[in-house]
C-alpha cells in the first residue's frame, strides 16, 4: 500500500522544471499513472502468488527510477522506459532476475531454420508447427541485476511455470541473447548455469548470428571476452533458448522449491 500512495504522490507532483524537460516529465508521468491503474487491476490478472509476490519490490524500483534515475534516457532510445512501460501496462510481469512478456511468439522462420541446425528433428517440429501461438518471453533489466545468479534464474523458472499453470495455451519459454552461445559455457564458465538447467532438462538452441549489439553487450563488463573479440578468437553471437511447456512443467514437478 505505501508504495502505491507514493507513486500516486509522485504522479501528481512531478512538475517540468528543475532542469527537466517537458518530455521526461510526460514519460515519468506516464509511468506513474500506468503503475497506479496496475496496482488497481493487479487481482484480476489470475497471476500466481509467486509472481506478485514481486510487485512490491517493482513498485519501490519504480519509485527509485521516477525520483532518483536517468530520466533524460527515458528519450534517449535507452530501452529502461520500454521495460517499465511494458511492466506497469501490464505486458510483462517481474519474476525476480528476469522480466517476463506475457505476449510474445516465436516466427515458423525460426522453426525452420531449426531443423536444419539442431539434431532432434521433432523439436524443431515442435516449433514449426507452434510457431506463431503464445510463448513467455524473457528479458534482463540491466539495472537490477541483484538476483542474477543460478538461484535467481531458477527462482525466475518457477514462476515461468506457475505462470504456465494459469495459461495453458502459452507454449512455453524463450529467450534471445548473446549469452545463450555455446561457447559462453567455456568462455565465461560462471555463466553457464543460464544454459544447464532448461538445456538438460527439454529445451533447446538457435542460432541467429553476430551482431553489433551482441558484441556492445558481451563485452561491456568482461575484459577477458573484450580481449578474445579484440584478438578474433571470439565472435559474439545471439542465441534463442526454447524451453517447451512440456520439459519446463517436468523439471518445476521434479525439483523441490
Amino acid at each position: 500500500e505505501l508504495p502505491v500512495r507514493r507513486l500516486l504522490s509522485l504522479g501528481h507532483e512531478i512538475e517540468v522544471g528543475h532542469g527537466t524537460s517537458a518530455r521526461m516529465a510526460f514519460a515519468a508521468g506516464l509511468v506513474a499513472h500506468l503503475a497506479l491503474r496496475l496496482a488497481a487491476r493487479l487481482t484480476s490478472m489470475e497471476l500466481p502468488d509467486s509472481v506478485l509476490e514481486q510487485y512490491p519490490r517493482t513498485f519501490e524500483r519504480l519509485i527509485r527510477q521516477l525520483n532518483e534515475g536517468d530520466l533524460a534516457s527515458y528519450w534517449s532510445g535507452d530501452e529502461c522506459f520500454l521495460k517499465d512501460i511494458r511492466i506497469t501496462g501490464g505486458y510483462s510481469v517481474p519474476c525476480g532476475a528476469l522480466d517476463v512478456d506475457l505476449y510474445s511468439t516465436i516466427s515458423r522462420k525460426s522453426g525452420l531454420k531449426l531443423i536444419f541446425t539442431q539434431r532432434d528433428l521433432h523439436n524443431g517440429w515442435v516449433v514449426v508447427r507452434h510457431g506463431g501461438p503464445t510463448w513467455f518471453r524473457i528479458h534482463l533489466d540491466p539495472r537490477y541485476l541483484e538476483d542474477f545468479n543460478e538461484n535467481g534464474w531458477e527462482g525466475v523458472y518457477r514462476r515461468i511455470a506457475d505462470l504456465l499453470l494459469r495459461h495453458p495455451w502459452v507454449k512455453g519459454m524463450v529467450g534471445t541473447t548473446w549469452f545463450f552461445d555455446p561457447k559462453i559455457v567455456e568462455i565465461s564458465p560462471r555463466l553457464a548455469y543460464t544454459q544447464t538447467t532448461p538445456l538438460t532438462n527439454g529445451a533447446f538452441l538457435v542460432r541467429h548470428g553476430p551482431a553489433a549489439l551482441y558484441t556492445k553487450l558481451a563485452t561491456a563488463t568482461s575484459p577477458t571476452r573484450r580481449a578474445l573479440v579484440e584478438e578474433g578468437s571470439y565472435v559474439p553471437t545471439g542465441y534463442s533458448l526454447i524451453w517447451p511447456k512440456v520439459g519446463l512443467l517436468h523439471w518445476a514437478r521434479r525439483e523441490p522449491r
